[in-house]
């Protein structure tokens, strides 16, 4: 599939020049007005924004920057259609090409608006969350989780009826009452408050949804049993014999223990984020710079990939093939200390006991070096600075599993209580000797 937008070579009354878009689709082509004017500026503007060549700028006037929303509506919806037929799902000659884009451009065959529904309004959502924002893949995974689940729940309903107190406590029950733990019941209405959010700056709901408190409970941080290697579990999965696809999913495991960074990050990581030992690049998440000197482990894997081809250092390979061989290699590598897992399933408090490998993900090797940072006598400030954490608050559940600085604080109790004891000792020899002394005078 193709995607090319050009100006035809007449301009209106006004000088300026209609915006036309061609598609070629498996053979097939169409040619259609997208309904916008432009001067010859803008539409180089818009040209080079929809290549990915450029960015709009904040000022830019919202004309453009609606195209630019169209264009990428377009290409998402006709990705979706060639998807289907590269399944099998379809033939290239079922795609009605003209129902596709009119229906992104909110026009009938006829040339009639028609009235946006819930999924017009998401697609929209999204088109426009990608354009500005640098969504990862975990994320935009997501985001389609909730909105399948949206779908199913309120596909028919109007968007004024979900953006009130009442829309949003009835998307939380139903989510509860289908099997959702609260966790993940809090994370669905979040994602639903961040489309709502969306829809009030666009001017098609009210703002009620934003006095909506979310009020079940949900682990504390006691808890919560945050799940991390130790060094020598790191060590013990490093030693597990591996190959191939599994092989490149343990080493970009082990460069998350020994670089804290989100694998996300790892994913784009470029060789030329790296040189003189030290890696510098814009974490996607935060958008927060760093410039990290890398220890002698991470150089260690990285040696191993800086000769690859491509821009990125990594392959690709899919979050969920990456998950599935590290908890099969931890299994061989005997990490199963027992783990307790706290869950709340509306008022209900459940618990649950894992062996560790089963409940690993690329984010503990994220947790482990920050926690095995702060063992190792680090400041959370000094870890901070190498995870692109956005706050010290944010590493408080971290600095409440450190066991070694936990286990020294203790120390500092042991070494009162000996320093006592021996005090005593000491007191009593004196005592001792007194006597001694006393007796000999008599």
């Amino acid at each position: 599939m193709k995607l090319n937008i050009y100006i035809d070579k007449r301009p209106n009354k006004i000088g300026l020049f209609p915006v036309r878009l061609s598609v070629s689709f498996f053979g097939r082509r169409f040619i259609t007005s997208i309904g916008t004017n432009l001067s010859q500026q803008e539409f180089d503007v818009v040209k080079s924004a929809f290549a990915g060549e450029s960015s709009l700028k904040k000022t830019s006037r919202e004309t453009l920057k609606e195209l630019l929303r169209q264009l990428h509506s377009i290409s998402d919806a006709l990705d979706w259609e060639q998807a289907k037929v590269k399944r099998g799902e379809i033939e290239p000659v079922d795609v009605d090409l003209p129902a596709v884009i009119n229906k992104v451009l909110g026009r009938s065959q006829k040339g009639r608006v028609e009235p946006k529904k819930l999924p017009d309004y998401w697609h929209d959502f999204i088109s426009d969350e990608r354009t500005k924002k640098d969504l990862s893949e975990g994320t935009l995974r997501q985001l389609n989780y909730c909105r399948i689940k949206l779908f199913k729940y309120a596909k028919n309903k109007p968007l004024d009826e979900l953006a009130t107190k009442q829309g949003l406590q009835d998307w939380v029950t139903y989510n509860v009452e289908n099997g959702v733990n609260n966790v993940t019941a809090k994370m669905y209405l979040n994602y639903l408050k961040w489309f709502l959010g969306w829809a009030y700056r666009s001017g098609y709901c009210g703002n009620e949804f934003e006095r909506y408190k979310f009020n079940l409970k949900i682990p504390s941080k006691l808890e919560r049993n945050v799940v991390f290697l130790t060094i020598d579990e790191i060590e013990a999965l490093a030693n597990v014999p591996a190959y191939g696809r599994m092989a490149i999913s343990r080493d970009m495991f082990l460069f998350q223990c020994f670089t804290g960074l989100r694998i996300s990050d790892v994913y784009k990581l470029r060789h030329s984020d790296v040189s003189d030992m030290v890696m510098r690049l814009k974490i996607q998440k935060t958008g927060t710079y760093i410039a990290n000197k890398l220890n002698k482990q991470a150089l260690a894997v990285l040696s191993k990939y800086m000769d690859n081809d491509g821009d990125t250092i990594f392959p690709h390979i899919v979050l969920h093939s990456i998950q599935t061989d590290i908890r099969a290699l931890a299994k061989l590598a005997g990490i199963n200390d027992s783990v307790t897992r706290v869950e709340y399933r509306n008022h209900e408090r459940i618990e649950s006991i894992h062996e560790k490998w089963e409940l690993l993900t690329t984010h503990a090797g994220r947790r482990s070096f920050i926690v095995n940072s702060l063992d190792l006598n680090l400041t959370p400030t000094q870890v901070i600075s190498y995870t692109g954490h956005s706050s010290i608050q944010a590493m408080e559940p971290y600095i409440s599993i450190s066991n070694k600085k936990k286990d020294s604080a203790m120390d500092v109790w042991d070494a009162v209580a000996e320093s006592e004891k021996e005090s005593i000792e000491d007191e009593i020899k004196r005592l001792e000797e007194r006597l001694k002394t006393l007796k000999s005078k008599h």
